[in-house]
């Protein structure tokens, strides 16, 4: 999900999802983070893979027309 690859990044978010789902306070282990913060970390991967579709680059029009 470092590479910000939408095929690597919704596997995470099934997973992260089965976690949070199957937590039991007995197999928790000390000083961990939980699987909450598990799901919020694939979920702000998931919308990190996809922003690129959505922002909207300038383009230099003004190059292309003084060319």
């Amino acid at each position: 999900m470092v590479t910000r690859n939408r095929f690597l990044a919704w596997p995470g978010i099934l997973f992260a999802i089965n976690a949070t789902i199957n937590q039991h306070a007995l197999r928790a282990k000390e000083g961990s983070s939980g699987p909450l913060g598990n799901l919020a970390l694939s979920v702000m991967a998931l919308i990190a893979s996809y922003i690129p579709l959505f922002v909207i680059t300038p383009t230099n029009a003004t190059a292309a027309s003084s060319s």
